[in-house]
């Protein structure tokens, strides 16, 4: 079971409750300052970055013989997780990260965005 959650620009949130499709829209671009603060306080959550590719850069949590993985690319963040323990962590994680409000949640499995 593999479960993923998305992390967008405020304003992803916006287009997407106009009633566009999430996959028909151009997500805009993450403001640099929210990735600032969000990979200061990532690593303050215990992620280590393990590597960039052109999809962007890539950073690991362990979590009871699983893992997390949070991908940071230009106009989005996903935290991944395969397992019951990481896709808590993930989740929960995730949830945390973007009380600051400068960035969004999306949960591709239930199809909604999170109430901040």
């Amino acid at each position: 079971m593999s479960y993923s959650v998305l992390l967008f620009n405020p304003a992803m949130k916006t287009l997407a409750s106009n009633r566009y499709e999430l996959d028909a829209v151009k997500p805009p671009a993450l403001e640099p300052q929210a990735v600032t603060v969000f990979l200061q306080r990532l690593e303050r959550y215990g992620y280590s970055f393990t590597g960039r590719s052109p999809a962007g850069e890539e950073f690991t949590k362990p979590v009871r013989g699983a893992t997390v993985v949070v991908l940071v690319g230009s106009s989005e963040i996903s935290f991944s997780a395969s397992s019951e323990p990481a896709i808590f962590e993930a989740l929960q994680d995730a949830s945390e990260l973007t009380d600051r409000g400068d960035l969004a949640l999306f949960n591709p499995q239930e199809g909604s965005w999170l109430e901040a």
